[in-house]
Protein backbone atom coordinates (compact mmCIF):
# COMPACT_ATOMS: atom_id res chain seq x y z
CA UNK A 1 0.00 0.00 0.00
CA UNK A 2 1.66 3.32 -1.47
CA UNK A 3 0.01 6.82 -1.11
CA UNK A 4 3.04 9.33 -0.06
CA UNK A 5 2.30 11.60 2.61
CA UNK A 6 3.80 14.54 0.83
CA UNK A 7 1.29 15.96 -1.61
CA UNK A 8 1.68 15.93 -5.56
CA UNK A 9 -0.07 18.35 -7.42
CA UNK A 10 0.32 16.08 -10.55
CA UNK A 11 -1.92 13.42 -8.82
CA UNK A 12 -5.09 15.83 -7.83
CA UNK A 13 -7.37 18.10 -9.22
CA UNK A 14 -9.78 20.78 -7.65
CA UNK A 15 -13.10 20.19 -9.10
CA UNK A 16 -14.78 23.73 -10.44
CA UNK A 17 -17.77 22.73 -8.90
CA UNK A 18 -16.49 24.08 -5.15
CA UNK A 19 -18.39 27.24 -4.50
CA UNK A 20 -16.38 30.11 -5.22
CA UNK A 21 -16.03 31.72 -1.65
CA UNK A 22 -14.53 28.13 -0.76
CA UNK A 23 -10.53 28.17 -1.53
CA UNK A 24 -8.58 25.19 -2.77
CA UNK A 25 -7.65 22.11 -0.60
CA UNK A 26 -4.18 23.17 0.01
CA UNK A 27 -1.68 22.17 2.37
CA UNK A 28 -1.51 25.90 3.36
CA UNK A 29 -5.27 26.52 3.26
CA UNK A 30 -5.93 23.49 5.51
CA UNK A 31 -3.58 24.19 7.90
CA UNK A 32 -4.94 28.13 8.23
CA UNK A 33 -8.38 26.31 8.77
CA UNK A 34 -8.03 23.81 10.84
CA UNK A 35 -5.97 27.30 13.56
CA UNK A 36 -8.96 29.18 13.10
CA UNK A 37 -10.93 26.78 14.74
CA UNK A 38 -8.25 25.07 17.38
CA UNK A 39 -7.87 28.86 18.40
CA UNK A 40 -4.12 28.53 17.26
CA UNK A 41 -2.31 31.99 15.77
CA UNK A 42 -0.92 30.01 12.98
CA UNK A 43 -1.66 31.91 9.76
CA UNK A 44 -0.14 31.85 6.49
CA UNK A 45 0.62 34.56 3.94
CA UNK A 46 0.05 31.84 1.01
CA UNK A 47 -3.34 30.75 2.34
CA UNK A 48 -6.80 32.00 0.91
CA UNK A 49 -8.23 32.59 3.63
CA UNK A 50 -5.54 35.54 4.50
CA UNK A 51 -7.75 37.56 2.23
CA UNK A 52 -10.99 37.28 3.47
CA UNK A 53 -13.73 40.41 3.59
CA UNK A 54 -14.60 39.09 7.05
CA UNK A 55 -11.59 39.60 9.34
CA UNK A 56 -13.48 38.79 12.64
CA UNK A 57 -12.94 35.42 14.48
CA UNK A 58 -16.40 34.40 14.20
CA UNK A 59 -16.27 34.85 10.68
CA UNK A 60 -12.75 33.30 10.05
CA UNK A 61 -14.17 30.42 12.12
CA UNK A 62 -17.30 29.58 10.21
CA UNK A 63 -15.02 30.16 6.56
CA UNK A 64 -13.09 27.62 7.92
CA UNK A 65 -15.59 25.14 8.80
CA UNK A 66 -17.56 25.26 5.46
CA UNK A 67 -14.16 24.79 3.75
CA UNK A 68 -13.54 22.02 5.43
CA UNK A 69 -17.00 20.42 5.05
CA UNK A 70 -16.79 21.75 0.79
CA UNK A 71 -13.51 19.84 0.68
CA UNK A 72 -14.75 16.97 2.09
CA UNK A 73 -17.79 16.56 0.21
CA UNK A 74 -15.97 17.56 -3.18
CA UNK A 75 -13.35 14.48 -2.39
CA UNK A 76 -13.03 12.57 0.73
CA UNK A 77 -10.00 10.41 -0.65
CA UNK A 78 -7.97 14.31 -1.15
CA UNK A 79 -9.64 15.70 2.37
CA UNK A 80 -8.25 12.59 4.06
CA UNK A 81 -4.85 12.38 2.52
CA UNK A 82 -4.29 16.31 3.57
CA UNK A 83 -5.67 15.87 6.78
CA UNK A 84 -3.13 13.20 7.50
CA UNK A 85 -0.12 15.14 5.80
CA UNK A 86 -0.95 17.79 8.40
CA UNK A 87 -0.68 15.45 10.98
CA UNK A 88 2.14 13.76 9.84
CA UNK A 89 4.02 17.19 8.51
CA UNK A 90 7.13 17.26 11.31
CA UNK A 91 6.93 21.54 10.61
CA UNK A 92 7.79 23.33 14.05
CA UNK A 93 5.07 25.39 13.72
CA UNK A 94 2.33 23.04 13.41
CA UNK A 95 0.67 23.24 17.11
CA UNK A 96 -0.38 20.16 19.00
CA UNK A 97 -3.99 21.68 18.47
CA UNK A 98 -3.48 21.76 14.69
CA UNK A 99 -2.76 17.94 14.61
CA UNK A 100 -5.76 17.48 16.78
CA UNK A 101 -7.69 19.45 14.73
CA UNK A 102 -6.63 17.14 11.65
CA UNK A 103 -7.30 13.89 13.74
CA UNK A 104 -10.74 15.09 14.73
CA UNK A 105 -11.94 16.32 11.33
CA UNK A 106 -10.63 13.18 9.64
CA UNK A 107 -12.79 11.33 12.73
CA UNK A 108 -15.99 13.09 11.21
CA UNK A 109 -15.33 12.85 7.92
CA UNK A 110 -15.10 8.84 8.94
CA UNK A 111 -18.15 8.67 10.18
CA UNK A 112 -19.78 10.55 6.98
CA UNK A 113 -18.17 8.90 4.01
CA UNK A 114 -16.67 5.54 5.72
CA UNK A 115 -19.90 3.56 4.00
CA UNK A 116 -22.39 4.75 1.79
CA UNK A 117 -25.38 4.73 3.30
CA UNK A 118 -27.24 6.01 0.10
CA UNK A 119 -27.73 2.68 -1.32
CA UNK A 120 -26.23 3.95 -4.55
CA UNK A 121 -29.50 6.90 -5.02
CA UNK A 122 -28.59 9.52 -7.16
CA UNK A 123 -27.35 12.48 -5.37
CA UNK A 124 -25.76 10.65 -2.42
CA UNK A 125 -22.33 11.77 -1.09
CA UNK A 126 -19.09 10.92 -2.35
CA UNK A 127 -17.56 7.69 -0.37
CA UNK A 128 -13.94 7.08 0.74
CA UNK A 129 -12.19 4.24 -1.55
CA UNK A 130 -11.15 1.09 -0.71
CA UNK A 131 -7.54 2.01 -0.66
CA UNK A 132 -7.88 5.48 1.32
CA UNK A 133 -9.28 3.42 3.89
CA UNK A 134 -6.87 1.23 3.90
CA UNK A 135 -4.14 3.86 4.51
CA UNK A 136 -6.18 5.52 6.89
CA UNK A 137 -6.06 2.43 9.14
CA UNK A 138 -2.45 2.07 8.12
CA UNK A 139 -1.53 5.48 9.42
CA UNK A 140 -4.33 5.42 12.39
CA UNK A 141 -3.05 1.85 13.75
CA UNK A 142 0.75 2.82 13.33
CA UNK A 143 -0.12 6.18 15.50
CA UNK A 144 -1.52 4.28 18.04
CA UNK A 145 1.53 1.42 18.28
CA UNK A 146 4.41 3.25 17.43
CA UNK A 147 3.91 6.71 17.51
CA UNK A 148 3.55 6.45 13.51
CA UNK A 149 7.04 5.08 13.11
CA UNK A 150 5.96 2.72 10.23
CA UNK A 151 4.24 5.91 8.44
CA UNK A 152 6.94 8.58 9.05
CA UNK A 153 9.65 6.37 8.21
CA UNK A 154 9.64 5.40 4.33
CA UNK A 155 9.36 2.13 2.78
CA UNK A 156 13.69 0.88 2.20
CA UNK A 157 14.89 3.68 4.70
CA UNK A 158 16.95 1.42 7.36
CA UNK A 159 17.71 4.22 9.90
CA UNK A 160 15.69 6.80 11.47
CA UNK A 161 16.72 10.01 11.89
CA UNK A 162 17.35 12.07 14.97
CA UNK A 163 14.57 14.23 13.76
CA UNK A 164 11.93 11.78 12.99
CA UNK A 165 12.72 10.22 16.60
CA UNK A 166 12.20 12.62 18.39
CA UNK A 167 8.95 13.50 16.28
CA UNK A 168 7.62 9.80 16.78
CA UNK A 169 8.52 9.79 20.52
CA UNK A 170 6.19 13.25 20.57
CA UNK A 171 3.28 11.10 18.81
CA UNK A 172 4.03 8.16 21.45
CA UNK A 173 3.54 10.33 24.31
CA UNK A 174 0.66 12.83 23.55
CA UNK A 175 -1.61 11.71 25.68
CA UNK A 176 -4.10 13.78 24.03
CA UNK A 177 -2.91 12.88 20.32
CA UNK A 178 -3.23 9.52 21.46
CA UNK A 179 -6.51 9.74 23.00
CA UNK A 180 -7.94 10.97 19.89
CA UNK A 181 -6.42 8.59 17.44
CA UNK A 182 -7.86 5.84 19.84
CA UNK A 183 -10.94 7.11 19.54
CA UNK A 184 -10.78 6.87 15.65
CA UNK A 185 -9.49 4.02 15.48
CA UNK A 186 -12.46 2.71 17.47
CA UNK A 187 -15.12 4.56 14.99
CA UNK A 188 -13.15 2.43 12.39
CA UNK A 189 -13.35 -0.50 13.96
CA UNK A 190 -16.97 -0.18 14.69
CA UNK A 191 -17.41 0.04 11.23
CA UNK A 192 -15.43 -2.59 9.77
CA UNK A 193 -15.49 -5.24 12.40
CA UNK A 194 -16.08 -8.17 11.50
CA UNK A 195 -16.47 -8.03 8.32
CA UNK A 196 -12.59 -6.54 7.66
CA UNK A 197 -9.96 -5.08 9.27
CA UNK A 198 -9.57 -8.24 10.99
CA UNK A 199 -5.71 -7.66 11.97
CA UNK A 200 -6.92 -4.67 14.26
CA UNK A 201 -6.99 -6.71 17.70
CA UNK A 202 -4.77 -8.83 17.39
CA UNK A 203 -1.99 -6.01 16.68
CA UNK A 204 -3.53 -4.06 19.81
CA UNK A 205 -2.93 -6.95 22.13
CA UNK A 206 0.52 -7.69 20.84
CA UNK A 207 1.51 -3.92 21.67
CA UNK A 208 -0.50 -3.76 24.89
CA UNK A 209 1.80 -7.16 25.55
CA UNK A 210 4.87 -6.21 24.33
CA UNK A 211 8.39 -6.53 26.51
CA UNK A 212 10.12 -5.20 23.65
CA UNK A 213 10.34 -2.08 21.50
CA UNK A 214 9.89 -1.77 17.82
CA UNK A 215 13.05 -3.18 15.40
CA UNK A 216 12.07 0.32 13.44
CA UNK A 217 12.94 2.51 16.89
CA UNK A 218 16.58 3.00 17.37
CA UNK A 219 18.87 1.30 19.33
CA UNK A 220 18.69 2.24 22.76
CA UNK A 221 21.54 2.08 25.90
CA UNK A 222 19.54 3.36 28.73
CA UNK A 223 17.50 0.60 30.42
CA UNK A 224 14.88 2.96 32.35
CA UNK A 225 14.17 5.11 29.08
CA UNK A 226 13.46 1.66 27.00
CA UNK A 227 11.50 0.64 29.65
CA UNK A 228 9.54 3.94 29.79
CA UNK A 229 8.82 3.39 26.54
CA UNK A 230 7.88 0.02 26.51
CA UNK A 231 5.27 0.75 28.77
CA UNK A 232 4.13 3.72 26.79
CA UNK A 233 3.04 0.95 23.98
CA UNK A 234 1.71 -1.02 25.97
CA UNK A 235 -0.70 1.31 27.78
CA UNK A 236 -1.48 3.03 24.31
CA UNK A 237 -2.39 -0.06 22.86
CA UNK A 238 -4.46 -1.77 25.91
CA UNK A 239 -6.20 1.36 25.99
CA UNK A 240 -7.39 2.02 22.23
CA UNK A 241 -8.14 -1.71 22.76
CA UNK A 242 -10.79 -1.02 25.60
CA UNK A 243 -12.31 1.65 23.30
CA UNK A 244 -12.71 -0.27 20.80
CA UNK A 245 -14.79 -3.31 22.45
CA UNK A 246 -16.68 -0.63 24.02
CA UNK A 247 -17.68 0.32 20.61
CA UNK A 248 -18.22 -3.11 19.64
CA UNK A 249 -20.01 -3.98 22.86
CA UNK A 250 -22.80 -1.53 21.97
CA UNK A 251 -23.47 -3.19 18.59
CA UNK A 252 -26.99 -5.47 18.74
CA UNK A 253 -26.52 -7.66 15.47
CA UNK A 254 -26.08 -11.14 16.41
CA UNK A 255 -23.11 -11.27 14.11
CA UNK A 256 -21.13 -8.78 16.64
CA UNK A 257 -22.52 -10.17 19.39
CA UNK A 258 -20.32 -13.56 18.16
CA UNK A 259 -17.57 -11.54 17.62
CA UNK A 260 -16.78 -10.07 20.43
CA UNK A 261 -17.37 -12.49 22.60
CA UNK A 262 -15.25 -14.67 20.48
CA UNK A 263 -11.79 -11.98 20.71
CA UNK A 264 -13.22 -11.23 24.36
CA UNK A 265 -12.28 -14.91 24.81
CA UNK A 266 -9.20 -15.18 22.69
CA UNK A 267 -8.01 -11.65 23.29
CA UNK A 268 -8.79 -10.46 26.67
CA UNK A 269 -7.61 -13.70 28.23
CA UNK A 270 -4.41 -13.07 26.95
CA UNK A 271 -4.28 -9.46 28.78
CA UNK A 272 -5.41 -11.06 31.61
CA UNK A 273 -2.51 -13.60 31.83
CA UNK A 274 -0.51 -11.18 31.20
CA UNK A 275 -1.43 -8.78 34.59
CA UNK A 276 -3.89 -6.19 32.99
CA UNK A 277 -6.69 -5.42 34.91
CA UNK A 278 -8.75 -3.66 31.98
CA UNK A 279 -12.02 -2.21 33.03
CA UNK A 280 -14.41 -3.90 30.68
CA UNK A 281 -17.50 -4.55 32.57
CA UNK A 282 -19.38 -3.76 29.67
CA UNK A 283 -18.54 -7.18 28.17
CA UNK A 284 -20.47 -8.78 30.92
CA UNK A 285 -23.70 -7.07 28.68
CA UNK A 286 -23.06 -9.57 26.09
CA UNK A 287 -25.67 -12.58 25.95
Amino acid sequence: MSIPLHHQQHGYTNSPSLPASCPPLTMENLVTALSYLSGSSLNSSNSHFSSSNDSTHSGKVKEAEFALLSWEQEDPNMYAHHLLSTFFSMEEEYAMAVRLGALLSLKASVVRSWKDRGRGRAGARKMMTSEMKEYVRKCILSIVTNGGADVIIGEGEMKMTEKKWRFVQYLLEDKTLQKSASSLLSKIGRLDLPLSFHELIPTLVQYATTRTLPDRFPKLTEEERKEQLTMTLNYNASDALEMILSELCSKRLLVDKKYIAKISHESVGILVGEGWMMAMSYIGEIG
